[in-house]
């Protein structure tokens, strides 16, 4: 990606100043996984942008979009019941352990 050519150009500046910001991209450049997990975020949030982005147009009517805007969603929301999910809310660990680990 784009970010990496930056990071390495701006590292191999002799500037000083330059070079630090080239050591604090790499500290908090995301892992080839957080970019993933970015992705499928997007991927998440997309259709929520895009209903908002039709509900909030001032230069039409929206309301007859709203009930099929709002009904798309609720059918993406609409989750397999059948599969239990369980959360152990008594376990101390975290989905950041390992992150709290890297600034040790």
């Amino acid at each position: 990606p784009a970010i990496d050519i930056m990071q390495v150009t701006l590292s191999h500046n002799n500037d000083p100043t330059t070079k630090k910001d080239a050591r604090r991209l790499k500290r908090i450049m995301l892992t080839p996984n957080e970019w993933q997990l970015m992705d499928d975020l997007v991927k998440i949030l997309q259709p929520f942008a895009n209903a908002t982005k039709m509900l909030g147009g001032s230069k039409y009517a929206t309301m007859s979009y709203m009930f099929p805007a709002i009904s798309s969603l609720k059918k993406l929301l609409n989750v397999d019941t059948s599969t239990q999910i369980t959360i152990d809310l008594d376990s101390s660990n975290t989905a950041f352990d390992d992150d709290l680990d890297l600034q040790k």
